[in-house]
């Protein structure tokens, strides 16, 4: 079982809707997708090993559930949704929920040369997501954004996620919808320093984690291109179907 200090665990805002407090212990539900040592133990395997890497989707949405199936009915593979951690405040304390950051889509890594066709496969339908090249395998950049929520343990902390020249907007208080750019990063006071541009002139204010996000629906990192790239061919395969 995983805390909330160890790796991030809720989704949409706790099992009844309301926000879970920092630090919360959590066991795995439809709800909540948590990377324990279990999963940890096949992810170090698959890579000792030799891996692949595919997207299933699904439109029932129920990608936590769906990685829980495949992973329990396919104990040498190892599937995930792919979720981001939001953080705010209720109440004067410090809560944590996840969204979904890709809908509909659940990454799956398996030993090299297995034949997806002898997957197991639980009550919630699901397909392999096809490419126009390798078919269902991911490759190239692709695969590069895979490998990518593979590192992230499916769960992307957006404190962890903007880095220093990162784009940021404030989602709450006086200045909501305001764009900045990152110009420092306080991790021991959980603040981002953030120059914004304001009646021409350059104003620069320190902002806590809770009040800022990526500007753009998807963040950009150092690995910028070959992820944004692969996330369109992705969502672009998704309306060709």
């Amino acid at each position: 079982m995983g805390t909330y200090k160890d790796k991030p665990t809720g989704r949409n805002e706790g099992p009844e809707g309301g926000a879970v407090p920092e630090g919360a212990k959590l066991m795995q539900s439809e709800n909540f997708w948590i990377y324990d040592d279990v999963f940890r133990q096949r992810e170090a395997r698959l890579r000792e090993a030799g891996f692949d890497c595919y997207c299933l989707f699904s439109m029932t949405y129920r990608e936590i559930k769906i990685a829980q199936e495949v992973n329990s009915l396919n104990e040498e593979c190892l599937a995930m949704p792919f979720l981001r951690v939001k953080r705010g405040c209720r109440d004067g304390k410090a809560v944590l929920a996840q969204d979904v950051l890709l809908q509909g889509y659940v990454f799956i890594f398996v030993p090299k040369g297995k034949d997806m066709g002898t997957l197991h496969r639980g009550e919630t339908p699901w397909r392999i997501l096809e490419r126009k090249e390798g078919g269902g395998l991911l490759l190239g950049q692709d695969r590069e954004y895979a490998e990518w929520v593979l590192d992230s343990g499916g769960i992307l902390d957006v404190s962890q996620a903007i880095e220093i020249n990162d784009q940021i907007q404030i989602i709450s208080g006086p200045l909501l919808r305001l764009r900045g750019c990152v110009i420092g990063i306080s991790r021991r006071k959980k603040n981002y320093h953030v120059q914004f541009e304001m009646m021409g002139q350059s104003v620069a204010v320190w902002l806590p984690y809770e009040l800022v996000e990526p500007a753009g629906k998807w963040k950009r990192t150092r690995r910028t291109d070959a992820k944004q790239n692969g996330l369109l061919r992705l969502e672009q395969g998704k309306e060709r179907r």
